[in-house]
C-alpha cells in the first residue's frame, strides 16, 4: 500500500510502504514491527519515529473484521508491546474479547480500573477508525495525550476548542478520509449534519472499528450528568457507522451505574444481551482512605487550610512546607473539587485564598470565570489556552495542587494523585466514589477527604423528602441564600433546580416549540431557529417529543443556531404506545394508571393531544427521576452524617459506599429461606425490587452478580440441602453464569420439584407455576441455556 505525504509550502513527497504476499489464504490481520514482513493482508506499521506531515492514504477499501475468541497470551503480547503494561486488570480482557468478536458490552469497572485500555487495544488490532465519545473536553485532551505518550499520534479531538471553522472542516474532512485511528468527539457532534456526512464518506472505504461511549452514565436521565444528545448515539451509530452490512461494536464504559442508570443505558444504546454487562468482583479500592469533616460554611476555608498544612502532611509523614514541592512522580499531587466556578465556593476564590496563605494552587473549570474576561479582555480564547497549560502543568508534576470543578476530574488519568478534597457535598455516593477515585491510580496509598457543612438538619430532611414539591425547594433555597443560611445541601440543589425547573416552566418551552412546528401530524422536515439563549431547554423540549415519537430525528447547526427537525407523522395510538414503552422502562407498575390519563384526551385535536401527552410525560419524569435524584442526595448526606467525627470513619464510608454500589446477597437469600410459602420471594430476588420512587434495586443483573449469588446460595444449601426455594435459586443463578453447566441447572431444578412435592407438601399448581416462571425467565435472558438444553 502507498500514501502521499504533504510537507511544508505545498511540496509533496511520495512515501511508499510495501507488503510482500506469502499466504493468499491467510485470515486475520498481520501487524508488522520490522522490515522483514510478508503478508497479503493490510499491515499496521508501529515504529518509534515521528513524521512531521500528514499522510493521506490511497489504498483500496478495507472491510471490517472480527476476531472471535482471541487468546489471552496474544492480547497480552500487544498490551505489553504497545502500552507497556504487563497484564490485564479485572474486566479488561473480557471487554476486549467481546469487542473483537463484534459484540457490544457495558463495562462497569471501578474508577482507576483501566477502562480505556478496553477500546484502545481493540482499536489497534482491528482495521478502521475508533470513534470515542467523551462528555468533556479535558477528558478528550487527556486521553489523546496518553495515546501520544505511548507513540500513537493518529488521534484527534473534534471539539469546540478548534475555533477556526476552516481548520475544523479540514479535520472533519480528514476524518472522513480515514486519516485518524482514534476520533474523540462530544455526543453533540453526532447531532451535526457535517459530522454525519463525514461518517458516510468514511464508511465507503474505511470501517469504524468500534464506538466507545465513555462515562456512559451520561446516557441516563437518572444520572446527574445527563445529556440529551447521548440518547441518539445507539440509533445513529448503527445507521451511519455500519459498512459491508456489519455494525461496529459499542463499548459503554462507566465507573459505576445504579440499576436504573444501567437499564437506561441498555435501553438507549440497544444493548440487551445479558452477557454484555461486565462488572467487577468488588468496587473496593483498598489503597484509598476516607475521612469526613464538618464545618460551618463561613469556617470551611479555615478548615481547608488546616487540612492542607497539617492534617494531610502528617498522614503522609512530611511537613506542610515540603508538602507542595514538585518531585516528579513522587509529588504529593492533590485535587480540590468545588461545586462552582464563581462565588465564595467557586474554584477562583478558593484558589486565590489558598495562594494568599502561601499554599500554591492553580484553578480549572470548564467555562471561563466571570473575572477572566474583565482581567484579560478576551474570555474564551485565552481561557482555553489557560486550561490546556494548567492541565499539562498538573499532569507533568510542575504544579502539585489543582482546585477544579468536576470538568477536570471526570476520567483524568494521573497516577500519582495522593489526595482529593471535596469542598462541598457531591450529589450522590456514585459521584463521590468516582471523583474521589481520581486518587491512588498507581495503587499506592491515597487520602480522600469530604469537607461538608449543614446549617439545619431538619431543613435537610424536609427539602429532600419526596413529598416536597420542586417549587417549594426553589423557594427554600432562595430564602436560605438571602438569609445567610446556605449550606452544602442548598448549594448542590442549585444544580438540581436548574435541571428541574418545574413542570409548567418545561411545558412552556414545549408550547413555543409546538407553535414553531405547527402541523405536528404531518411527516416532514422543518427548520427551527432557537437563538443564543436556553439552548439546553429547547433541546430538552425536543427530547420530550422524541420520547413520544412525534419527532423522529434532529440535527443542530450551532453556527446558525438552528434545529433541523424530522417529524414522524405518528398517529395518536402510536404516541400512546411510545409512552407505554417509556413508562415500562422505569416503573411498569404504573403503566395502567398512566395510560388511563392519556386516554382521557384521545378525542382532542392532534396538537392538543400531544401537549397533554407532554404534560403527563413531564409529570411522570418529576415523580420518578426528580424525586429519585433527591433520594440519592439524601443517601450521600446520610453517609457523611454517619461518618463525621467517628474514629472508624474510613470503615463507615467504605462499607456504606460498597453497600450502595454492590449487591449484598445474604439478605436476599434469607428472604427466600425464611419465606413460608417457599417461592413467593424468588422472583423479587432474581428480578429486583421496586422502591417507592419506582427505581429497581438489587436483582441478578450480570454474570458476575449471578456468580456471587451462586456461591452464597451454595453455602446455605450445605445446611438446608432440601429447600426448594434455595434449589431453584441455585439453578437460576447457575444458568446466568458465563460458565454455566446444564447438568447442574437440571439437577437442582429436579431436586427442587421433588422436595417441594414430597418434603414440603406444596400443591402441584404452586410448584409448576413457579417452575414455569423460572424457565421463562431463563429463556428470555439466557437463550444459550435453552439451546444447550
Amino acid at each position: 500500500m502507498s500514501g502521499l505525504a504533504q510537507a511544508e509550502e505545498g511540496c509533496i513527497r511520495k512515501l511508499t510502504l510495501s507488503v510482500s504476499p506469502i499466504a493468499s489464504t491467510a485470515q486475520g490481520i498481520v501487524i508488522s514491527y520490522g522490515e522483514n514482513h510478508s503478508s497479503s493482508l493490510p499491515c499496521f506499521f508501529v515504529q518509534d519515529i515521528s513524521f512531521p506531515a500528514q499522510i493521506s492514504q490511497t489504498g483500496r477499501s478495507v472491510p471490517p473484521a472480527n476476531i472471535p475468541n482471541p487468546s489471552k497470551q496474544d492480547l497480552e503480547f500487544f498490551l505489553k508491546y504497545i502500552f507497556r503494561k504487563e497484564r490485564f486488570w479485572e474486566g479488561q480482557y473480557e471487554a476486549i474479547t467481546r469487542a473483537m468478536s463484534g459484540k457490544d458490552a457495558i463495562v462497569l469497572l471501578p474508577t482507576g480500573g483501566g477502562k480505556s485500555i478496553a477500546f484502545q487495544l481493540t482499536s489497534m488490532l482491528l482495521p478502521g477508525v475508533a470513534i470515542v465519545i467523551d462528555p468533556i473536553v479535558s477528558l478528550i485532551e487527556d486521553q489523546i495525550d496518553n495515546l501520544r505518550r505511548v507513540g500513537i499520534d493518529r488521534a484527534i479531538g473534534i471539539t469546540a476548542q478548534i475555533e477556526d471553522p476552516n481548520v475544523k472542516s479540514k479535520i472533519i474532512n480528514a476524518f472522513g478520509q480515514g486519516e485518524y485511528l482514534f476520533c474523540y468527539i462530544a455526543p453533540e457532534r453526532f447531532q451535526t449534519e457535517e459530522f454525519r456526512g463525514s461518517l458516510r464518506s468514511l464508511t465507503l472505504s474505511t470501517p469504524v472499528s468500534l464506538i466507545a461511549i465513555d462515562e456512559a452514565h451520561c446516557v441516563s436521565e437518572w444520572g446527574h450528568d445527563f445529556r440529551p444528545s447521548y440518547l441518539n448515539i445507539g440509533r445513529i451509530s448503527r445507521e451511519l457507522c455500519s459498512s459491508h452490512n456489519q455494525i461496529p461494536p459499542l463499548l459503554a464504559l462507566t465507573g459505576t451505574a445504579s440499576h436504573s442508570v444501567l437499564k437506561d443505558v441498555q435501553r438507549e444504546l440497544q444493548i440487551q444481551d445479558f452477557d454484555s454487562i461486565i462488572t467487577p468482583k468488588t468496587f473496593d479500592r483498598q489503597e484509598l482512605r476516607y475521612s469526613v469533616y464538618e464545618a460551618p460554611s463561613d469556617q470551611k476555608q479555615n478548615q481547608l487550610q488546616t487540612l492542607l498544612l497539617r492534617t494531610l502532611p502528617d498522614k503522609f509523614g512530611t511537613t506542610g512546607t515540603s508538602f507542595f514541592r514538585s518531585r516528579g512522580d513522587r509529588t504529593f499531587s492533590g485535587l480540590i473539587f468545588c461545586p462552582f466556578v464563581n462565588g465564595d465556593f467557586g474554584v477562583v476564590n478558593i484558589a486565590r485564598n489558598l495562594n494568599n496563605t502561601s499554599i500554591p494552587a492553580k484553578f480549572y473549570s470548564g467555562g471561563a470565570p466571570k473575572s477572566w474576561a474583565r482581567n484579560t479582555g478576551s474570555r474564551d480564547k485565552s481561557w482555553n489556552q489557560h486550561k490546556r497549560e494548567t492541565a499539562k502543568a498538573f499532569k507533568n508534576n510542575k504544579s502539585s495542587l489543582l482546585v477544579a470543578t468536576k470538568a477536570f476530574g471526570m476520567g483524568i488519568d494521573k497516577p500519582n494523585i495522593r489526595y482529593t478534597i471535596h469542598f462541598g457535598m457531591p450529589p450522590s455516593i456514585e459521584s463521590f466514589y468516582q471523583e474521589a477515585g481520581r486518587a491512588g491510580r498507581d495503587r499506592k496509598k491515597a487520602e480522600c477527604v469530604l469537607l461538608f457543612s449543614v446549617f439545619d438538619r431538619e431543613r435537610v430532611e424536609h427539602i429532600l423528602h419526596p413529598d416536597t414539591p420542586i417549587e417549594e425547594i426553589v423557594e427554600e433555597r432562595q430564602t436560605a441564600r438571602e438569609n445567610g443560611a446556605d449550606d452544602d445541601i442548598t448549594r448542590v440543589l442549585f444544580f438540581h433546580t436548574e435541571a428541574f425547573v418545574g413542570v409548567e416552566d418545561e411545558l412552556s418551552f414545549v408550547d413555543i416549540l409546538m407553535k414553531k412546528l405547527d402541523k405536528l401530524s404531518e411527516r416532514r422536515k422543518i427548520t427551527v431557529v432557537f437563538g443564543r439563549e436556553n439552548t439546553k431547554a429547547w433541546e430538552k423540549a425536543i427530547h420530550r417529543l422524541v420520547v413520544l415519537g412525534v419527532i423522529e430525528d434532529y440535527t443542530i447547526n450551532y453556527s446558525s443556531k438552528e434545529f433541523n427537525i424530522v417529524l414522524r407523522g405518528l398517529d395518536k395510538e402510536g404516541i400512546i404506545h411510545r409512552y407505554e414503552l417509556y413508562v415500562f422502562g422505569y416503573n411498569k407498575g404504573r403503566i395502567k394508571k398512566e395510560l388511563q390519563k392519556l386516554q382521557k384526551h384521545i378525542d382532542k385535536p392532534y396538537n392538543d393531544f400531544v401537549r397533554e401527552a407532554c404534560r403527563i410525560l413531564i409529570h411522570f419524569i418529576y415523580d420518578t427521576i426528580e424525586k429519585g435524584r433527591r433520594r440519592v442526595l439524601r443517601e450521600m448526606f446520610l453517609l457523611a452524617d454517619s461518618a463525621v467525627g467517628k474514629e472508624n470513619c474510613d470503615e463507615i464510608v467504605r462499607e456504606r459506599t460498597l453497600r450502595y454500589l454492590e449487591s449484598s446477597r445474604a439478605e436476599e437469600i434469607e428472604s427466600v429461606y425464611n419465606d413460608e410459602s417457599i417461592f413467593a420471594k424468588l422472583q423479587i430476588v432474581v428480578r429486583g425490587s421496586e422502591t417507592s420512587e419506582g427505581e429497581m434495586v438489587h436483582g441478578i443483573r450480570s454474570p458476575r452478580d449471578a456468580a456471587d449469588m451462586r456461591g452464597q446460595v451454595a453455602r446455605y444449601l450445605e445446611s438446608s440441602p432440601d429447600h426448594p426455594g434455595l434449589l431453584f435459586l441455585r439453578a437460576i443463578s447457575e444458568a446466568y453464569c458465563s460458565d454455566f453447566k446444564f447438568e447442574v441447572i437440571f439437577e437442582n431444578l429436579k431436586a427442587g420439584v421433588t422436595f417441594a412435592l414430597s418434603q414440603y407438601l406444596l400443591d402441584k399448581e404452586t410448584v409448576y407455576k413457579s417452575l414455569s416462571w423460572l424457565l421463562m425467565d431463563i429463556a428470555e435472558r439466557k437463550d444459550t441455556v435453552c439451546k444447550k438444553g
